[in-house]
């Protein structure tokens, strides 16, 4: 995931909004930038070991069957 989002970034324009990564430690840190301005994200991983990119940018709801 983070070399797949570091490589599509560089394909990208410089002024254009992209998406790098880097790891520190266990914890990947996204790197966001809407072409003017950056921000970054602190992604470690949850008690199952998984990482939650983009969980926060969702709408989640309930399904009970």
């Amino acid at each position: 995931m983070v070399d797949w989002l570091n490589t599509t970034a560089d394909e990208l324009p410089p002024d254009d909004a992209w998406v790098r990564a880097r790891w520190e430690g266990d914890t990947i840190v996204l790197i966001e930038s809407d072409g003017v301005e950056q921000q970054e994200i602190r992604c470690p991983p949850d008690a199952s070991g998984r990482y939650p990119i983009g969980a926060g940018g969702w709408m989640w709801s309930l399904v009970e069957e």
